[in-house]
C-alpha cells in the first residue's frame, strides 16, 4: 500500500507540474501576443506620423514654391517696367534689360 500512495503522489506532482508548465507556457504566449499588438500599434502610430510630416513639408514646399513665383512675377514686372515699350513684346527673354535693343545692360 505505501507505493501505491507513493505513485500517486508522484502521479499528483507530475500533473500538477505538468499543469504549471502549461500554464506558464500559455502566459508567455499572451504576453507575446500583447507585445506584438503593441508593437503594431507603434508602428501604425510612426507611419501617421510620418505621413503628417511629408503633408506638412509637401504644404511648406507649396507655400515657398508660391512665394517664390509670387516674388519672381514682381521681379518680371519689375524689369518690364524698365524696357521701352518698343523693344518689349511680352516675350519671356525680353524681359530682362541685356535683352533690350535700345537700353542694353
Amino acid at each position: 500500500m505505501g507505493r501505491k500512495t507513493e505513485r500517486k503522489k508522484e502521479g499528483e506532482i507530475y500533473s500538477r507540474r505538468k499543469d504549471e508548465e502549461e500554464e506558464k507556457e500559455k502566459r508567455e504566449e499572451e504576453k507575446e501576443e500583447e507585445e506584438g499588438k503593441e508593437e503594431e500599434e507603434e508602428e501604425e502610430e510612426e507611419e501617421e506620423e510620418e505621413e503628417e510630416e511629408e503633408e506638412e513639408e509637401e504644404e511648406e514646399e507649396r507655400k515657398r514654391d508660391s512665394s517664390l513665383n509670387e516674388w519672381r512675377g514682381v521681379r518680371i514686372e519689375q524689369e518690364k517696367s524698365r524696357h521701352c515699350p518698343d523693344c518689349h513684346n511680352g516675350d519671356a527673354e525680353t524681359t530682362l534689360k541685356a535683352f533690350c535693343t535700345r537700353n542694353p545692360v
